[in-house]
């Protein structure tokens, strides 16, 4: 069996866990089948690969390209071609970012209960943490990686105010600093931070978490923090 990472960089372990040096444009036709849970078209992958190449030429570029992949690893092909889809030649074990895609997911969709959050470990939330495919610059990784962010942003600070609902306090606050790494602009997550200090009678904190964004969210969009957020701070003072 063979395993390919996404997170936080792109790895190729082949048997007995060896990483396999992959060059960038195999590389990144190995991400883009992979990130497929099923298969892709042959002429998905070409027009992902060459876009602003001629189909035809296109099509004559895939097929070099297969024959060099298999090619790196003559006793365990990588990819395959069966009526017109591109598939992995060999299932890995597994393809990192789909367990983490879907844990993000259910977080967001608030399909966890908070019974299974209290029971978790710290551990279960790490991949929320990293980045994916770090390193690559390429239009379609890129692509990717935004995605990821966005998706990874809301499903942190989903996970960070059930934590508090399940005073939880650290843990949530870990878990907002890690969505605010993603968007230091977010205000959710710094809420979430200040009603966790506050809640741990730590008011000092709490109302300076909430000044450092004030500051922040006026330096860079010349805004201040929203009703909801000023009238949780209001309840320090009164």
């Amino acid at each position: 069996m063979v395993e390919i990472k996404l997170m936080p960089r792109f790895e190729f372990l082949h048997k007995e866990r060896k990483r396999v040096a992959i060059p960038a444009v195999p590389r990144l036709a190995i991400t883009l089948v992979a990130l497929e849970r099923s298969s892709l078209s042959r002429a998905e992958l070409a027009a992902r690969l060459w876009p602003e190449v001629p189909e035809r030429q296109r099509a004559r570029r895939l097929r070099t390209l297969l024959w060099r992949i298999n090619r790196l690893l003559p006793s365990t092909p990588v990819l395959q071609a069966s009526e017109g889809r591109i598939v992995l030649a060999e299932q890995p074990e597994c393809v990192d970012i789909h367990a983490a895609w879907d844990l993000a997911h259910a977080l967001v969709r608030r399909s966890i209960s908070k019974q299974e959050i209290r029971a978790s470990s710290p551990e279960r939330w790490a991949p929320l943490k990293s980045v994916v495919l770090d390193g690559e610059s390429d239009e379609q990784s890129v692509s990717v990686q935004q995605e990821w962010n966005h998706l990874r942003l809301l499903a942190l600070d989903s996970l960070s105010q059930m934590l508090l609902a399940c005073e939880e306090m650290l843990l949530a606050v870990e878990m907002a600093e890690s969505a605010i790494k993603v968007d230091p602009l977010s205000e959710s997550p710094h809420r979430t931070i200040t009603a966790a200090f506050m809640r741990r009678s730590d008011n000092a904190t709490a109302w300076r978490v909430f000044q450092d964004y004030s500051t922040v969210l006026d330096t860079e969009l010349g805004l201040m923090p929203s009703l909801e957020y000023r009238e949780l701070v209001s309840r320090i003072k009164s």
